[in-house]
């Protein structure tokens, strides 16, 4: 669908129907694949399969090791290419048996079987990332990319993003989309059509995903992610089981979910638990509650979640000892096959107990690169060494980690609308 056919999308109608799509998809077991669902999001945007940067064509022998994909494997391949234990060791026979690996997969694996360099340097487990760019400069289509190839390289992966109630980013993908929705509340998708056309009207969440569950609580919430599938999470204003979940762990002491019905008059608390509060707890199941099995979490607009400024104590609702326990799941999360990825303006608005943490970077166009001269928080410095991404037009950025850098392109996932779209919370129980 064009831009032009978009801006004349007035009506319900005609917003529903921008978000049907045809997804003819089959599960990624057994030895006949049909087409996941991230080989049909890549087949319903026009994009290129993410291995077909590692080759000039499909064989093995004909590996273009001067593609900017793998200029430098540390940096791209091993952020998104999730490498179990036994893998690595099977990609280190002479000639390894990869029938029955789904096709996406099989190229991947038979790249590294072939290039040791690039298999040396691969990391088991789960990865990270933070990318960080201004408003305009195309982290939202960046990560829907992102997410689509991450599922199509890692088919056994469940792959997770944030929903926030202000934005609905994740639309591009919402004809593949898993929604998950607190039962405790309320819930509605609200679209508001460009100035020029009407106003505002609501729709429900079954016309704008494919799938649509409801949750009672956070452990709930774990047992719905399934390998293959784009889900899309949005907090329990509630926070049910999130107590729980830090009481728990052993990284966190005991933090109170506060709400305004359970607000007595004589709290310590000055105001309810803000509702971003509800991913530390989220963040720290998945970890610690959710098993081994491979998952991703996209974090968006991480700045308002993980910012520098972030105080302690009750006033504050625990926010940086929240961070600090935040800090210790990343670590023990790429041992548990957990991946989170963030995005946000500026490296600067992310705590540095985070930074120091974090492996890759991405930076967006039409902002500075840091060069070697600048202090990178988790990197002694950083590896380029002149402006690379100051002038870069949307579509192009600069992935790069303390050692080496590499420029990259990425596909566009145009929206099925330019009306905006949000999906509303009550904030007080409702039937659901």
């Amino acid at each position: 669908m064009s831009k032009t056919q978009q801006t004349h999308e007035t009506t319900e109608e005609e917003i529903v129907e921008a978000f049907e799509a045809e997804t003819r998809t089959s599960t990624y077991r057994g030895t006949n694949y049909g087409v996941t669902d991230a080989g049909s999001m890549r087949r319903e945007h026009g994009l290129r399969p993410f291995w077909k940067q590692l080759y000039e064509t499909s064989e093995a022998e004909s590996i273009d090791t001067s593609a900017d994909a793998v200029g430098y494997p540390g940096n791209i391949p091993d952020c998104l290419i999730h490498l179990r234990r036994d893998e690595r060791e099977l990609l280190k026979q002479d000639d390894p048996d990869l029938s029955r690996v789904p096709k996406a997969r099989r190229h991947v694996l038979r790249w590294l079987a072939v290039d040791d360099r690039a298999l040396s340097s691969m990391s088991i487990g789960g990865t990270d990332l933070l990318g960080t760019g201004q408003p305009g400069s195309g982290k939202s289509t960046l990560a829907n990319d992102l997410a689509r190839q991450v599922l199509e390289i890692n088919p056994e992966e469940a792959f997770i993003w944030r929903g926030t109630p202000s934005r609905a980013e994740w639309t591009p993908l919402a004809p593949w989309t898993k929604l998950l929705l607190p039962s405790s509340t309320n819930s509605r998708v609200r679209v508001q059509p460009p100035a020029h056309a009407s106003g505002s009207f609501t729709l429900d969440a079954e016309q704008v995903a494919r799938e649509v569950v409801y949750y009672d609580d956070v452990y709930e919430l774990l047992e719905e992610f399934e390998a293959g599938k784009f889900h899309v999470v949005y907090p329990d204003p509630e926070g049910h089981g999130i107590e729980d979940v830090f009481r728990r762990s052993p990284r966190t002491d005991q933090f109170d979910w506060i709400n305004d019905a359970s607000m007595a008059d004589d709290s310590e608390y000055d105001t309810p638990t803000p509702l971003s509060h509800w991913w530390f707890g989220f963040v720290v199941a998945l970890v610690d509650e959710a098993g081994p099995e491979f998952a991703s979490l996209l974090l968006d607009e991480v700045g308002d979640l993980l910012p520098q400024a972030a105080r302690s104590g009750p006033k504050n609702h625990h926010w940086y000892e929240k961070i600090e326990a935040y800090r210790d799941a990343l670590v023990d999360a790429r041992k548990n096959n957990k991946t989170i990825y963030k995005f946000g303006h500026n490296e600067a608005d992310v705590h540095d107990l985070v930074r120091r943490k974090l492996r890759w970077r991405v930076t967006m166009p039409g902002w500075p690169n840091p060069t070697a001269g600048d202090s990178v928080v988790g990197f002694k410095s950083a590896p380029m060494e002149e402006q690379h991404t100051q002038h870069m037009t949307v579509g192009r950025g600069l992935w790069w980690t303390a050692l080496h850098y590499t420029k990259f392109s990425w596909g566009d996932l145009a929206k099925p609308t330019v009306a905006k779209v949000a999906v509303e919370l009550d904030g007080r129980g409702g039937s659901r």
